[in-house]
């Protein structure tokens, strides 16, 4: 029973510790952005969301965390967290800076060390180019028709309002896109490790598919001339004759083709 309370005292103590070295920090700014031009994001613990809107600019809504042993270390690491923009006459690019990390299991709970996200909000035109990439968060982009990659390890891959080509990859987490247009001329890619992929395409769609898993099935709801040997779990083809060309790629997860 004695250790029994002990182990609870512990495991209280260790959430208290950290939820009362919690510190959080706002960062907003707004740039000029022309039509058709990229937004680059670079980081690599927080999620990215982008969203378009009406206005010939980007606002970045970022929130940086950090959690340490105390508030006044959480602060004094804080100071360390950067957010850096770069613009050129045809991109913005936000980048994260990280300080760097020393130390062992014990000594990210007493120690210099510490528990940090950046999580961004971004609002740009709608025909903006998007690429970005992160480590440790989930990735969203809604309503952008320019040319859309992202990249991210640990995290799902939500893409809504699609019209340009896409290519979307991560390790542990599911991929879920919806287009509302698609181009013959365009290439897609969508390929994860852990997590399954589910894409919502016009009811016209031309295309070229290749379809991959290893634990799952592969289903669609469009008919499909099959080139090769056909089985539940991988799918090769064309629907309506051939176009674009879709690679769809998982190991543990189930691959849909859906009609919006």
């Amino acid at each position: 029973m004695r250790i029994k309370i002990f182990h609870i005292f512990c495991y209280l103590f260790l959430a208290t510790a950290l939820i009362a070295g919690t510190h959080r920090e706002k960062f907003q700014e707004t740039y000029s952005f022309e039509k058709g031009s990229e937004l680059i994001v670079d980081n690599t613990n927080g999620s990215v969301y982008v969203e378009s809107w009406d206005r010939n600019e980007v606002r970045i809504e970022a929130e940086k965390v950090v959690k340490a042993r105390s508030r006044r270390q959480a602060e004094e690491i804080m100071e360390r967290v950067k957010i850096e923009i770069e613009q050129g006459r045809d991109y913005l690019k936000i980048r994260t800076k990280y300080p760097k990390r020393r130390g062992g299991f014990w000594n990210s709970l007493f120690g210099n060390r510490a528990s940090i996200k950046v999580k961004y909000r971004i609002f740009v035109p709608k025909e903006a180019k998007i690429d970005i990439s992160t480590v440790n968060g989930k990735v969203g982009v809604t309503d952008v028709t320019g040319s859309i990659r992202v990249k991210t390890t640990n995290g799902g891959i939500e893409v809504h309002g699609a019209k340009g080509s896409i290519e979307a990859k991560t390790t542990n987490g599911g991929i879920n896109v919806e287009l509302v247009e698609f181009e013959e001329d365009v290439e897609m890619s969508f390929r994860t490790t852990n997590g399954s992929i589910k894409v919502y395409f016009p009811e016209n769609l031309r295309a070229d598919v290749e379809a991959r898993t290893t634990n799952g099935s592969v289903r669609t709801d469009f008919p499909i001339e099959v080139r090769g040997k056909f089985s539940k779990r991988r799918l090769k083809g064309k629907i309506n004759g051939g176009g674009g060309r879709i690679v769809l790629h998982t190991t543990n997860g189930g691959i849909r083709i859906l009609e919006r």
